[in-house]
């Protein structure tokens, strides 16, 4: 959510252990609970490994001064699930992709937590647009051949990626989930 707020990733880098602890304390709902809050810069180092081991980020000191959100490999798991029910090489409708993939990932555009915090943070979401994080999951897995994205240049009724100048998928008619890969 703070990706979308601060309109990047950058934000992550800025933040000491202690900062970022803070923050997720003040905007995840519930986190206070009266005593001890629920997240502390303590619980941060065993989070960012738990959130790497599950597919939702990585941590690259050598080349990253902290934890970037990431969801590629956390992605291409739930969309290969996905093609299973969904079926592979089959043009779906984005809206009943993504509907699929929300209960599967409650963190991202249209998952309940991801409802709730942008709720809390009295955010508005953006229905025609994806967020950064899953438009940028969205097209490397594009890149990668786990799906096609089909995005001809006079369709209507399409969903937005966030901006990305350096990537020609601006938006999504259709989507596949690739069976050969």
């Amino acid at each position: 959510m703070q990706c979308e707020l601060s309109a990047g990733t950058e934000w992550i880098v800025k933040l000491s252990r202690d900062q970022l602890a803070d923050k997720v304390v003040k905007d995840l709902p519930g986190s206070e609970t009266g005593g001890d809050p629920i997240f502390n810069s303590t619980k941060y180092p065993f989070w960012r490994n738990w959130a790497c081991f599950v597919g939702l980020g990585i941590d690259a000191p050598a080349t990253l001064p902290s934890f970037f959100p990431y969801i590629y490999t956390r992605l291409a798991r739930e969309v290969r699930r996905l093609g299973t029910t969904l079926g592979f090489d089959t043009e779906l409708d984005p809206n009943t992709f993504l509907n699929a993939l929300a209960p599967q990932m409650p963190y991202i555009d249209g998952g309940v937590l991801f409802n709730s915090i942008a709720s809390s943070l009295r955010m508005r979401t953006k229905t025609a647009q994806l967020s950064i994080v899953l438009s940028n999951g969205i097209r490397e897995l594009h890149d990668d051949g786990v799906v096609t994205v089909k995005a001809p240049g006079d369709a209507s009724d399409t969903i937005q990626l966030a901006p990305d100048p350096g990537h020609k998928l601006k938006y999504m008619k259709t989507i596949v989930i690739n069976g050969s890969v």
